[in-house]
């Protein structure tokens, strides 16, 4: 439900906050903190979804325009609405001048992706990070202990960021020969899986992006496992969770599997073309998509800094012009350790080392290593201004 309000109503409000305390109001009216933006009155500052509820009379559990309308109806009254800052990111702002003579900022997301994910995430230092930096985070049911769980669940409810859970089947055939079946999948994987997928649909709804239950490279068996899983697909959908389907490539073209596996699972998923394991080439998603036309498809272990997005990019926009695409990759590996011949330390190394004596607590190392790795060139531009500011 959307809101508004009146200049005087959000006075008034924010007169109460002051006579009752922050968490006084916040308690009365069942409100909580803002995560991503603050009106800033008289040099203070104010939970913004709360003082535009409370002005507009409207209780906090049917007040959901986003954070977007909040900051919208609030500046178009007058009011000063900034974006907070997250600490950890603070704290890169504040040591800036340690990375600044050795890191540069990445070249930027391509901007025709509507997400791309940081997969395999599996530590609390790098969701601090990614979090910070407002990025889209991805795990791996199989490899996601429960103090990430509770991490996740805290930070994303609200947030910008979306979630990308992979079922982790990969890792069920050989390195080398897809074909061959290395650890089986049992009945009892598939539901730990799918009960950890309903956790995160519960709180984050279309936050939340989840593979549906598949065999890599082998179509009959991926179409068998969605029809036995179809009832708890469904319900994760019913959910607002956004549903993938991986194509598996086969005897079927890749565009009769995916009609057959949204019979399977009996509703309309997302289309996951694989580009990692049994790689679909950007010829077979031109083909795809000149016969599907999806609005949205995922590109699944594909991600910004991979050679050939550009290509596989202009085999889904040269029929599809509009569609969404969203991609995965495990990143930060391609930033850890040693280089080659070279024995350089690579970025995030490198950055954990130079905050050694900066930050005591390994996880914060971690993530003020990431960030120093990704942090976008607008974040780089606001630390170099400050830091210039205090040189003056």
């Amino acid at each position: 439900m959307r809101v508004h309000a009146t200049r005087e109503a959000v006075l008034s409000a924010i007169q109460e906050h002051d006579a009752l305390g922050a968490e006084a109001f916040l308690t009365k009216y069942n409100y909580r903190e803002s995560k991503l933006y603050v009106l800033v009155h008289n040099g203070r500052q104010y939970a913004s979804k709360a003082i535009l509820g409370v002005a507009a009379g409207v209780a906090a559990r049917v007040f959901s325009g986003g954070a977007e309308h909040t900051v919208h109806e609030l500046r178009r009254l007058g009011f000063r609405v900034v974006k907070v800052v997250s600490e950890v990111a603070k704290r890169f702002l504040s040591v800036f001048p340690l990375v600044a003579w050795s890191f540069a900022p990445l070249p930027s997301v391509p901007a025709q992706l509507s997400a791309a994910f940081f997969s395999g995430v599996n530590y609390v230092g790098e969701v601090d990070a990614l979090h910070a930096l407002e990025q889209d985070i991805g795990i791996t049911a199989t490899n996601c202990p429960e103090s990430l769980v509770e991490l996740l669940l805290e930070r994303l409810p609200g947030s910008r960021a979306q979630l990308f859970i992979d079922s982790g089947a990969f890792s069920e055939v050989d390195r080398r020969d897809v074909f061959k079946v290395a650890r089986p999948i049992t009945d009892d994987d598939w539901r730990a899986r799918l009960s950890l997928y309903r956790r995160f649909a519960e709180r984050l709804g279309n936050q939340v992006h989840v593979v549906a239950p598949d065999r890599v490279a082998n179509q009959d068996i991926t179409l068998e496992r969605m029809a036995k899983w179809s009832s708890q697909m469904r319900e994760l959908a019913d959910l607002g969770a956004v549903v993938l389907a991986p194509v598996q490539k086969g005897q079927r073209s890749q565009a009769d599997f995916y009609r057959a596996a949204c019979d399977a699972l009996g509703f309309e998923a997302v289309p996951a073309m694989p580009c990692m394991k049994a790689a679909t080439t950007p010829d077979e998603l031109r083909a795809f998509c000149a016969e599907v036309r999806p609005s949205r498809i995922h590109l699944l272990g594909i991600g910004p800094a991979n050679r050939q997005l550009p290509e596989y990019l202009a085999a889904v926009h040269e029929s599809c012009p509009d569609c969404q695409v969203q991609v995965d990759s495990a990143r930060f590996p391609a930033h850890t350790g040693t280089g080659g011949n070279t024995g350089r330390m690579r970025r995030i190394t490198a950055g954990i080392r130079v905050f050694d004596d900066y930050a005591r607590d390994p996880r914060e190392r971690k993530a003020l290593a990431i960030i120093a790795t990704f942090a976008p060139e607008s974040l780089w531009r606001e630390a170099d201004a400050q830091a210039f500011a205090d040189a003056a």
